[in-house]
């Protein structure tokens, strides 16, 4: 569906929170928002539990190819994205078997007022954190594409 997700280790984190679970947890205050993120700044941000999450907030059209990593060198960085419906569209534990480091390589989907970047230390520990958020171009448009391959006119 255009959602590429990089390498996970273990289906926990993704299982941990969906759809209406995320709802509550942002009116319940369970997450800190820090800010926005904007294209190839890297923001630095540190974590302690409670609250368990951390969030920015990012804007992003349809189409658009973004590549995020949440990285620490003192702690095990786990990051989701969600749409403006609190819906996931992308999560991350592991980037690959040496980092603990998360990396979502995402394709926008939808159209969405906003997207959220959410992250928490994966044993909920004191740690840093620096986030990055890269636009790398936008991809193809096949919502003119019909089922069977075939172009609408």
């Amino acid at each position: 569906m255009g959602i590429e997700v990089a390498s996970k280790k273990t289906a926990y984190p993704h299982n941990e929170l969906s759809g209406g679970s995320w709802v509550e947890t942002f009116s319940r205050g369970g997450i800190t928002f820090i800010g926005t993120l904007l294209n190839g700044r890297p923001v630095s941000a540190g974590y302690i539990s409670p609250p368990r999450y951390r969030a920015f907030r990012f804007l992003a059209q349809p189409h658009d190819r973004y590549d995020i990593w949440v990285r620490s060198e003192d702690g095990d960085a786990v990051a989701w994205v969600l749409d403006a419906n609190y819906q996931t569209l992308a999560w991350n534990d592991d980037a690959d078997s040496g980092t603990t480091d998360a990396h979502i390589s995402l394709t926008v989907p939808q159209a969405s007022p906003v997207f959220y970047l959410v992250f928490r230390e994966y044993q909920l520990r004191f740690a840093h954190f620096v986030i990055q958020l890269n636009w790398s171009g936008r991809g193809p448009d096949h919502s003119s594409v019909l089922a069977g391959g075939v172009l609408a006119i």
